[in-house]
């Protein structure tokens, strides 16, 4: 069974100029190591990404979790609520709409 390790760091932002400065070689207090083993459900992945970003969030509030996700967390957001509400406020009642006009 094969392991793949993921070393996830911020990346840090300069305040004098707002780019991103290279990243150093040495630990820092927000470096977390995830083990994902190939072989691993999805869920199992899903779980333990939620885990991680979860410790982020707490750790570093909105701000960090931007830094450390980017748009994909924004986008993932977007999507659950997208589906989420398309289901509950637009499939839902046309089923149920449809059952009573065809009955």
């Amino acid at each position: 069974m094969s392991t793949t390790t993921v070393i996830l760091t911020p990346t840090p932002i300069s305040k004098q100029t707002g780019h991103k400065a290279p990243l150093k070689a040495k630990k820092t207090k927000m470096q977390t190591e995830v083990r994902i083993t190939n072989s691993a459900p999805f869920l199992k992945r899903i779980r333990t990404l939620f885990v991680e970003v979860k410790k982020t969030f707490k750790a570093q509030g909105f701000k960090g979790l931007f830094r450390v996700y980017g748009w994909k967390i924004v986008a993932a957001f977007f999507a659950y609520y997208l589906v989420r509400d398309v289901t509950l406020y637009i499939l839902l009642p046309w089923l149920v709409a449809r059952h009573f006009v065809n009955s």
